[in-house]
């Protein structure tokens, strides 16, 4: 006490991980961008028994145990944000609750490694065979889908994803007012990097759009002609757990192995490489505040890299 090193652990010890838990869901998570995510995890965590230590019992040899017993039911990567996040719960009880704790026991234990970086691009004809799918199928009689997807909205979107490298959740939040149709862009006034982006459009991509807003047009109408007003203005009327499903089913339907919705962003900023060579112009076609995080979504087939050698 009298070096002032002392740490009275009783408030600590009083405390519940559990109690931090839904205190950080309720005040803090709900706030952020991410928040869907967060609470499902924090929710996963209070069924775990790590919720019934204290602050202060919470130690490493706990968090090692987890640690494990999660690494054999889920990835890597999943165990290493539920870290990050335990770390940040006690991070803000430390800072921000005032709650005194000798240290944040997540920092002293080892950090699972991150996983390699992927470079899965579409091969042969997967383009193709996932456009064929995606398209709405055809119906039996009682209205039962035979082939292809229910969801009207999952090709358009699936073609802009190629089209502009744009992330699933910008573009499933885009409203027509966000879509420019002269200037060939859509703006996005906050990103998953937390600045303000401008979605290049290709020729292809405008004809998607333009496609949809007739779509859109004649749901208003036909709204309209039952006297009832049409107030949905996203561009694409679906949500993001029906387009993960809808390309869970094409995947597995189709027996394409390892193909992620996120990789067709690296499909998209492998392919505009080729057209724009500068790697800064490259970068705002992409949304990276940084060219240098590029080289995490470039990935040029080494036929790519002979043609240039070729020009």
């Amino acid at each position: 006490m009298r070096n002032r090193d002392f740490v009275d652990l009783r408030v600590a010890s009083s405390i519940l991980f559990e109690e931090a838990l839904i205190r950080y869901r309720d005040t803090v998570a709900i706030n952020h961008k991410g928040k869907d995510s967060e609470i499902i995890r924090i929710n996963k965590m209070l069924a775990d028994p790590i919720s019934s230590y204290s602050l202060e019992t919470l130690l490493p040899p706990v968090l090692i145990d987890y640690r494990d017993r999660r690494l054999a039911k889920v990835s890597a990567a999943t165990v290493r944000r539920e870290l990050d996040l335990i770390s940040q719960i006690f991070s803000t009880a430390i800072l921000d609750w005032q709650v005194p704790l000798r240290a944040n026991p997540v920092k002293l234990i080892r950090r699972i490694p991150p996983a390699k970086e992927r470079e899965r691009r579409l091969r042969s004809n997967e383009e193709d065979r996932l456009r064929q799918y995606l398209a709405e199928g055809d119906r039996t009689a009682d209205g039962t889908f035979t082939t292809g997807t229910r969801n009207p909205w999952v090709l358009p979107l699936f073609d802009l994803s190629i089209e502009t490298s744009a992330r699933r959740s910008e573009l499933l939040t885009t409203l027509w007012s966000d879509v420019h149709f002269e200037e060939r862009y859509i703006w996005k006034a906050e990103t998953k990097n937390g600045s303000a982006r401008a979605i290049t459009l290709s020729k292809k991509a405008l004809i998607t759009l333009q496609n949809l807003k007739a779509l859109h047009d004649d749901l208003a109408a036909k709204s309209a002609a039952r006297n009832r007003p049409y107030t949905d203005m996203r561009v694409f009327k679906t949500t993001d757990n029906a387009v993960k499903k809808a390309f869970k089913r094409a995947i597995a339907k189709l027996e394409i192995q390892n193909l992620r919705w996120h990789d067709l962003r690296h499909e998209a900023i492998s392919r505009a490489a080729k057209k724009i060579p500068h790697e800064v112009a490259l970068s705002k076609f992409s949304g990276h505040k940084d060219p240098r995080q590029l080289r995490r979504y470039y990935h040029p087939d080494p036929s790519d890299l002979a043609e240039m050698l070729d020009a």
